[in-house]
């Protein structure tokens, strides 16, 4: 299955999204909560608590911690400490739903995540990356565990009593973590219960069944670098702005990590102590969730026999290996046991089984001697790179999937690399892998992955920039650099989506820019699918519209086509946009590759758009009391007390600026996701940043950062980083030594 498809499920979102204003099988303990197979083994215990670990934290007034230390081992300690202090409930809740326990310690809702995890074997596979990492590797991701052990042993009223259950934490924790997170990107659980569902609803044999297709964007994340060339200076800068939910194991946090020969500044997700957006005095980089095929589904052809299943191999058959583990669960009359079958095959877990059909599912990242967990050693030898040149080294080891890398350094180069984990496929056609593959034949089977050097990449182009958002490599930078037909058809499709035609638009547009300049144009709201079809839209109406459309066209022309807070008009037309493209084909132009920054294009259906306009907007003024409500007074940032107006809008409108609402009871929204970490630098001779973790920088109850970086948000503002001694002295508000013993 593509990744074009893997992220399919997330793309299913966009039509909930334009609804508001438009969300190994180890081992299972059978004893109580006093015993659990999670604990530290004593060896392993013994080794990290006996380490000395000295740490100085000065945390600032944004709640960032800049840790110092003088080995790697007592920074990522203090990084654990510091994680622990800001987003203990978070963390250990990630922790335990990543072991797939979480209904052993809270109860049925977890029930189904806990299955999903064992069928695809995260338990296994986290114990298997733990073990092969190197072992100062391991031995940083125990001391970055034991940071957080130490912190909650000394601040227990950190966790509610639910949430201990999950204790204690270990090394072995932060690689489940790590697995569980890169499933968010993967779009097998949900192929897998339509596949299951049509099944059994319709009696159908599976292998007829393809993945359903949405309109819509692929979501993710922004990025820009843009070089000398294209700025107002002599300096490269790097826009890092990845579009993750608000909540759960893809929470952001910023870090300052300072060490001998590490001076880092980024963020990390919740619960993983290296930086994986960052920049140091040298260079930075981000990443962006690319079109990269790194997983399929096949579908197995299965035999009853009397020593149990087997499937289609070629012209014989082969066992079905076969487990059993029990999942405990919660409930108010004690605990209750489930046991449930675990199978594979050659190509990986088998994640459903219907008649005589099963799918198995295989990740690149899990093919021969790969880990997930080999992506630490990537990460902190990029954090210490002082060069393009050993940049690329660190790339080269290509540990990590899924990811475009852009990159700028203060040598003023620039950088755009379609990198990760791609297998080597025995068909290249992508549409013979965008569905389910057939399983019964060794051919379909690959073993190898493509190397740095075969992948797509773009260094220092003619243009000055390079940019990025989701879409395939082909217009990382325009004039086109790189032409589709030089690589294998399914490394990636052709196809270009609103939010990157408005990205490039963006650069095209708007030369010669300085950092605020570049953070000005990050923030537009302005929809490139209103520019491209207003227009047609009051034509239709005037031709064929109800004095009710008329008037709603009337709000439309006047209409700024932004998602401001004050946009008046915007409500309208995203009501508008949703129904049409619920209701089919929108555009009398589909997108070409011949014309791909102005298509799609125009109405397919003049005399239905006018129709859908007066039904929504009968709906608007009912909901809302007028047509021409605000943006902001139906779409609000809300943490705690804070209740402010927002702006931004789904990207899938043509907006640069990503934020997505959940519908309230009163018709309203709130902002659950889109922009989260934003980062801008420059640079210069020392980097000049301006940062944004639109949440605040702690989750904890009762933080003052805990919803602190909201109002920044809301008026489309970032704040400086402290990155330099004199910044962050400047700044500090409370200075924390730490060690162990």
């Amino acid at each position: 299955m593509t990744s074009t498809n893997a992220l399919q499920y997330l793309r299913t979102l966009f039509f909930m999204l334009l609804a508001v204003g438009m969300a190994a099988w180890g081992p299972v303990s059978a004893a109580d909560d006093a015993s659990r197979s999670t604990n530290p083994s004593e060896s392993e215990e013994a080794r990290v608590e006996s380490s000395e670990f000295q740490a100085t934290i000065r945390w600032d007034d944004w709640g960032v911690p800049h840790i110092r230390a003088e080995d790697e081992a007592s920074l990522f300690y203090a990084q654990g400490w510091t994680h622990a202090r800001n987003h203990g409930e978070r963390l250990v809740r990630n922790y335990g739903l990543a072991r797939a326990r979480a209904a052993e310690y809270w109860g049925e809702d977890h029930l189904e995540s806990d299955r999903w995890f064992r069928l695809i074997r995260l338990p296994e596979r986290a114990e298997r990356a733990y073990d092969n990492l190197p072992l100062e590797v391991r031995h940083w991701m125990d001391a970055f565990a034991a940071g957080i052990r130490a912190y909650l042993d000394a601040n227990p009223e950190a966790l509610s009593t639910e949430t201990r259950r999950a204790l204690p934490v270990t090394g072995r924790d932060v690689l489940a973590n790590s697995l569980a997170v890169g499933e968010q990107f993967s779009g097998a659980e949900q192929l897998r219960r339509r596949w299951l569902e049509r099944a059994r609803d319709a009696n159908e044999q599976a292998a007829a069944f393809l993945p359903e297709r949405h309109a819509g964007e692929r979501p993710g994340s922004n990025a820009w670098a843009v070089g000398p060339s294209h700025a107002s200076g002599d300096n490269a800068m790097l826009l890092a702005n990845p579009h993750l939910p608000w909540s759960g194991n893809l929470t952001w946090m910023e870090t300052h990590l300072q060490s001998p020969g590490v001076d880092i500044y980024g963020a990390s997700l919740v619960g993983m102590p290296m930086i994986s957006i960052g920049f140091n005095q040298h260079l930075g980089w981000t990443y962006t969730v690319n079109t990269q095929d790194i997983e399929d589904i096949y579908e197995l052809k299965l035999e009853e026999t009397d020593a149990g299943l087997v499937y289609r191999w070629g012209e014989d058959t082969r066992p079905l290996e076969h487990g059993t583990e029990v999942i405990k669960i919660r409930t108010d009359d004690g605990m209750r046991q489930e046991e449930i079958d675990l199978y594979s095959s050659v190509h990986g877990p088998v994640i459903a089984v219907a008649g005589d059909r099963a799918l198995a599912l295989r990740e690149a990242v899990e093919v021969g001697n790969r880990t997930l967990g080999d992506a630490y050693p990537q990460w902190w030898a990029m954090a210490r790179a002082t060069d393009m040149e050993e940049f690329e080294q660190a790339l080269k080891r290509n540990r990590v999937a899924g990811f475009n890398t852009i990159y700028a350094d203060a040598e003023g180069n620039i950088a755009y690399y379609y990198g990760g984990v791609t297998p080597v496929r025995p068909v290249d056609a992508r549409s013979f892998w965008e569905g389910i593959v057939p399983g019964d034949s060794p051919e379909t089977l690959w073993d190898e992955v493509h190397s740095f050097e075969d992948m797509p990449r773009i260094v220092n182009p003619e243009s000055g920039w390079v940019q990025n958002a989701n879409d395939p490599p082909w217009h990382a930078t325009w004039p086109r650099t790189l032409d589709p037909g030089d690589y294998p058809e399914h490394f990636a499709p052709v196809d270009l989506a609103l939010r990157p035609q408005r990205s490039i638009e963006l650069m095209t547009n708007n030369g010669s820019i300085s950092l605020e300049e570049m953070i000005e144009l990050k923030h537009s709201t302005r929809m490139l699918m209103a520019d491209r079809i207003v227009p047609e839209l009051l034509e239709a109406v005037a031709e064929h519209g109800t004095e009710r459309a008329k008037q709603a066209a009337a709000v439309l022309e006047a209409w700024d086509r932004s998602a401001d807070a004050d946009s008046r008009g915007a409500v309208l037309f995203v009501a508008w946009a949703r129904a049409m493209l619920q209701a089919g084909r929108v555009y009398a132009e589909d997108w070409s590759i011949e014309e791909p920054l102005s298509t799609p294009d125009g109405l397919h259906n003049p005399e239905t758009a006018a129709s859908v306009l007066d039904e929504v907007a009968a709906e608007v003024e009912s909901t809302h009391g007028r047509l021409d409500v605000t943006w902001g007074e139906v779409n609000r940032l809300r943490s705690g007390d804070l209740n402010l107006p927002g702006n931004g809008a789904p990207g899938a409108l043509g907006v640069f600026r990503n934020v997505f609402y959940q519908r309230s009871e009163d018709g309203g929204g709130t902002a659950v996701g889109g922009d989260s970490f934003v980062a801008a630098i420059e640079f210069a001779e020392t980097p000049r940043a301006f940062a944004l973790t639109s949440y605040g920088n702690a989750t904890q109850a009762g933080s003052a950062h805990n919803g602190d970086q909201l109002r920044l948000f809301a008026v489309k503002m970032l704040r400086p980083v402290h990155y330099t001694e004199e910044q962050i002295k400047a700044h500090t508000v409370e200075t924390k030594v730490i060690g162990s013993p």
